[in-house]
Formats: structure tokens, sequence, C-alpha cells
């Protein structure tokens, strides 16, 4: 590491501690780069076809409950806005395979992660 040498007018030469500092990275990018990653393993280990396959992501839309449901309960909307919902993200990966005649079929892997990075659902269609 280089010496913090003062010029006579006291400045250092190095740059300040905040600008040394790198960006932080955008926490939903990070979150969905890492179920991304769990994705891509789970279908890599199951269906070697798919491996070097690029996904589809799809996010889970929050729903609401209707304000009938909710007066039927005794709540209010603002009682619920604080809960947000798990965050899911739904990779769908989609190639082809060899059949036992030569023709090529195809191969669809959908794989739902929540926030924890774990598989909440998978399913295949040959």
């Amino acid at each position: 590491m280089m010496s913090k040498s003062r010029h006579s007018y006291g400045r250092s030469r190095l740059a300040h501690r905040d600008a040394r500092r790198p960006a932080p990275a955008d926490e939903g990018a990070a979150r969905l780069a890492a179920a991304c990653r769990v994705a891509a393993r789970f279908v890599a280990a199951r269906w070697p076809e798919l491996a070097t396959v690029k996904p589809v992501v799809t996010g889970r839309a929050e729903q609401a409950p209707s304000a009938a449901l909710l007066a039927r309960l005794g709540l209010d909307r603002k009682e619920l806005a604080g809960r947000g919902g798990p965050v899911e993200y739904t990779f769908t990966f989609a190639g082809t395979h060899k059949c036992a005649d030569g023709v090529d079929a195809p191969l669809v892997a959908t794989v739902t992660v929540d926030a924890q990075r774990r598989i909440v659902k998978s399913s295949v269609t040959r």
C-alpha cells in the first residue's frame, strides 16, 4: 500500500475514502444473478442438453386480495402494505434433444427459485 505522504499544504495524495470504496451493487440484480446460478446448476445436473442454454427470467407479480376478501377478514389495505410477498423468479430453459428415431424434439425446463435461493418448483416438457 502506498504511504500517505503529506505535501506542504497538508493534503493526501490518495483519493478520499469514499472514492476508493467500490460502488454498492444493485441488491436486486445480485439476488437475481444468484438465483440464476442456482437454477442453472439444477438444470445442468438433470438435463445436460440444457446446460449451455441462457434462461428467460420471469419475476412473480405480487397479487393483492380483493376488497371483499379484506372486508370479510376484517383487515385494511394499510395493514398489508408492509408485508411484501416472497420474491420468486422463474427461469425457463428451452432447447432440443435427439429422440431415438433421430428427430429433434423440444425440451423446456422451468425452475422457480425463491429469495433464499431454494428451488420451489421445477417442471420439464419433452
